[in-house]
């Protein structure tokens, strides 16, 4: 800090990390690339249950309200998935972790 209370700009150390330095990249083990895929797909089939054992009853009576709350969260289901296979394809591809 100088005299009047502001921070001033320090000037880079040698060596120090720029944002175009190399990044040090590990590649990932099959067990951690299981691991790091559970969690997507866990989640994908936790909700899937969910939606199955509590939504699609309350739509299958056949109320208006029911049916619209259970095609909104089949979409979202949907887009969940997406990201799943998304991701997924990235890991095995090796892009992640980058």
């Amino acid at each position: 800090m100088n005299n009047s209370g502001m921070l001033e700009r320090q000037p880079a150390r040698e060596g120090a990390m720029r944002g175009d330095a190399a990044q040090v990249q590990r590649r990932l083990t099959t067990s951690e690339r299981v691991q790091v895929l559970l969690v997507p797909w866990g989640f994908v089939a936790i909700y899937a249950a969910i939606y199955v054992g509590l939504v699609l009853p309350r739509a299958a009576s056949g109320h208006v309200l029911a049916v619209i709350v259970a095609a909104i969260i089949a979409c979202v289901w949907l887009v969940f998935a997406v990201a799943a296979v998304t991701f997924s394809r990235d890991v095995l591809a090796g892009r992640w972790p980058a």
